[in-house]
């Protein structure tokens, strides 16, 4: 295509995914038609939020779910994850 750059899925190390927390961005829309095939989300859950926002990560294609964007998830210091600094 002319005027196109063709490169591998881009990773993006550090973001905010919704609806791990409610401002993060939207890794379906912003990540992968951005050239993001890979979204590390830094921490918007905590040990005590893990378990509950578990199944965002299972509709990832890895998972064989329904998103074209790979998701990973760093657990925060914090219970409750990004959202709080209780728990630390």
């Amino acid at each position: 295509m002319p005027g196109c750059i063709i490169t591998p899925g881009w990773i993006d190390h550090h973001t905010h995914l919704y609806p791990l927390i409610p401002n993060g961005i939207p890794a379906e829309s912003v990540c992968f038609s951005s050239g993001v095939t890979t979204a590390v989300d830094a921490g918007s859950t905590g040990c005590g939020t893990y378990e509950k926002n578990r199944p965002v990560i299972k509709l990832a294609p890895g998972n064989k779910g329904l998103l074209k964007c790979q998701l990973r998830r760093l657990v925060h210091a914090a219970k409750s994850g990004k959202r709080g600094s209780e728990g630390l």
